[in-house]
């Protein structure tokens, strides 16, 4: 599928002026309209005004930190798309991040060819998303049907064809109770395998463990209904 992107609407997030300016420069001259916000107080006016397709974000912000600026764009501007820039560059600060609703991590001193290419996948990946029946579980977790794959935080989860299936209609039917019976039966009506109880169960250990390799918070997805089967619900 060919993906056009058109001008999309970007606000840099960053207390060095200098830096923001060569964030604009590189994403300005492909067509981008790019707005700044020196501070996290001016950044959260400007999101409370209007909407942005993208927001890069340093994490120390005089006023208010870009971390809790990641928690309301993505809980009140969900179809905002971030990527945190930042010279934190550590695990925790990465996982941090994601957590707190971040599409990407780049960290400082930084090359603006990898910004743009990473900003360019951003859009094109929302683009597929948009053309594809996808399922949303907490803004990051994504069940597509057309391309028959779960990605969290825009990567792709590993997942066996059986698994894929018992996640995929897990999070169709989000708080229904199925029993394991269920799932066995939906596994053999779609052609997979013969499975019982037993069989469910590793399927869905698998999947869990899958999950909190890419975030931990995630193994809480689906939920065990003690004595009849599982459910899956929003963190």
């Amino acid at each position: 599928m060919d993906i056009t992107l058109s001008t999309k609407k970007i606000l840099i997030i960053e207390d060095d002026e200098h830096i923001a300016q060569i964030i604009a420069n590189r994403l300005s001259a492909h067509g981008h309209h790019c707005e700044m916000a020196y501070d996290g107080s001016v950044a959260l006016s400007k999101l409370c005004q209007q909407r942005y397709d993208l927001v890069s974000i340093d994490i120390m912000l005089p006023r208010i930190d870009g971390l809790e600026l990641c928690k309301f764009i993505h809980e009140n501007y969900p179809k905002t798309l971030i990527i945190v820039i930042s010279a934190l560059d550590t695990d925790e600060k990465k996982s941090i991040a994601y957590a707190s609703g971040s599409d990407d991590f780049i960290a400082k001193p930084f090359n603006g060819k990898e910004l743009l290419l990473k900003v360019e996948a951003l859009f094109r990946r929302q683009a597929l998303n948009q053309n594809d029946k996808a399922h949303v579980l907490n803004g990051t977790l994504l069940i597509h049907e057309h391309q028959k794959c779960i990605t969290l935080h825009g990567e792709k989860v590993p997942l066996t064809p059986s698994e894929y299936l018992l996640l995929s209609t897990l999070a169709q039917h989000k708080k229904v109770v199925f029993s394991r019976d269920n799932l066995a039966q939906i596994l053999w009506d779609n052609g997979l395998e013969l499975a019982d109880s037993r069989v469910v169960d590793s399927h869905i250990y698998h999947i869990r463990k899958k999950l909190a390799l890419c975030d931990e918070k995630f193994k809480h997805t689906i939920k065990t209904v003690h004595g009849f089967g599982y459910t899956l619900h929003e963190i």
